[in-house]
């Protein structure tokens, strides 16, 4: 069989299914004939739908890249090198002089993204290896010494963090060394400085609170949902996409003080909630995923397609049982703060009954970190300052700000790894691993030993 990428074809496009909302790869292969490998990969390998959306998106730039360019390389002892030519478009762009005579026009991408992608159309090609026997795009060779020597390093990180090392195969990793790949991501873009800034600097944090969110006219009540997130990313250390799975109840009161806030993040599918059974009249805990289909018919964030889709990044989790994890306030006045605007901004949001989603859109919808993202970048410029990573204005800059706090708080590794939610390094000693209230505690001594004076005044009413 002669491998499907090689045969002259237009443009390929990802799509989704109406129906099961599956991605799927449309090209139209010379003499008119269907595509199904990507279907049987998909199906075989049994792939989550982010990552068949990412794995999709990554073949079809591959197939998009053959149309423009794979005559040049169109001997099978030459695809290896098509497939050189390809990653190095991806870091550095196709466009020259202003120009671009494939009709690509690729930006470049980051390194990270760059090899991503290569490593799923990588994967890709290793499957149709095996099951149709055609050449590989990327055969392996026989490693060098510097690379067996990083190979080995790499290892025993992972194998140090992980949680089941005792399960990692020496034998299977004795093979991996001995090997390495023809084609990789070649280094033509050089790295940030270590000393490049990505912490949001603290000093604007106040004015991007009071001037960057702030609006007028009707939409005004975005104004104290934009805060809210933005307290749960800077004061509460959290990821992005995670405050966009809070539900409308997800924040409670604290049993000792009913003016600090208490926020659970549960998984967004596997979370426990009580369901009461509109037949029997029985109260039972499903899942979240469960209870979404039974009482909106809809699917989780993370289980939808395009930019609907919220990510999930498997966090430690604060209850293994029912599936969330606590939200550690860096201060006992961030948490009061929050409690504040998250009150006024359920009197002031528009109802919405499609849907149990704490932060919404104008429309009504889930809110989305692609669209907070956008959000974000106004209000920084609202204050004077560019979004970017490099300098910790973009909202993942507030994560880095509270890893920033622990750090300087000295507080033991173990807690900090749980306030950051981080299965990391440490993580694997579950035994001594702090417990919430331990972390609660270690914060607020925090607090008092570096005497911070609160910053919100003037936030909220």
């Amino acid at each position: 069989m002669v491998f499907a990428f090689y045969s002259p074809m237009g443009h390929s496009r990802v799509e989704h299914l109406d129906g099961a909302g599956l991605p799927v790869i449309s090209i139209v292969l010379n003499g008119g004939g269907e595509f199904h490998a990507w279907s049987e990969y998909r199906d075989a390998q049994a792939l989550k739908i982010g990552t068949q959306r990412s794995k999709a998106l990554a073949i079809g730039l591959f197939i998009d890249f053959i149309a423009a360019r794979g005559h040049l390389h169109y001997d099978a002892e030459h695809r290896h090198r098509l497939f050189q030519a390809f990653a190095d478009a991806l870091v550095l762009g196709t466009i020259e002089g202003g120009d671009d005579p494939s009709g690509l026009y690729w930006l470049a991408r980051s390194q990270n993204a760059a090899r991503r992608a290569v490593a799923a159309v990588t994967e890709f090609s290793d499957w149709l290896v095996a099951e149709r026997g055609v050449t590989p795009v990327n055969p392996t060779r026989r490693a060098t010494f510097a690379e067996q020597i990083a190979f080995w390093r790499a290892w025993r990180r992972s194998t140090k963090a992980s949680l089941l090392k005792h399960l990692k195969s020496s034998a299977r990793a004795y093979a991996a060394a001995n090997t390495a790949r023809v084609v990789s991501i070649r280094g033509h873009k050089p790295a940030l400085p270590e000393t490049e800034a990505k912490a949001f600097p603290e000093g604007m944090f106040s004015a991007l609170l009071r001037i960057g969110f702030e609006r007028y006219g009707p939409q005004r009540w975005t104004t104290y949902r934009d805060q809210a997130i933005t307290l749960l990313l800077h004061e509460g250390g959290l990821r992005l996409s995670e405050p966009m799975h809070l539900w409308l109840d997800d924040v409670f009161l604290h049993p000792e003080d009913h003016t600090v806030a208490i926020v659970r993040v549960y998984h967004p599918t596997d979370g426990l909630r009580e369901y009461l059974d509109p037949k029997t009249g029985s109260r039972r805990m499903i899942t979240r995923a469960e209870f979404l289909r039974l009482r909106y018919d809809r699917l989780a964030l993370t289980e939808l397609a395009g930019k609907r889709r919220v990510g999930w990044k498997e966090p430690l989790l604060s209850d293994r049982h029912e599936k969330y994890f606590h939200v550690f306030w860096r201060s006992t006045e961030a948490a009061r703060t929050f409690l504040r605007i998250y009150e006024v901004y359920l009197r002031v949001r528009p109802r919405v009954t499609a849907h149990p989603y704490l932060f919404i859109t104008s429309r009504g919808r889930p809110m989305t970190d692609g669209a907070f993202e956008k959000v974000h970048a106004a209000a920084m410029r609202r204050i004077g300052l560019e979004p970017a990573m490099p300098l910790g204005t973009t909202p993942h800059g507030h994560r880095h700000a509270y890893g920033q706090y622990l750090r300087q708080a000295k507080l033991d590794p173990k807690v900090i790894q749980v306030a950051l939610h981080h299965k990391s390094v440490l993580s694997q000693d579950v035994y001594t691993e702090a417990n919430a209230a331990e972390v609660a505690a270690a914060l607020r001594a925090a607090e008092k030993g570096l005497g911070e004076a609160p910053r919100f005044e003037g936030v909220c009413l």
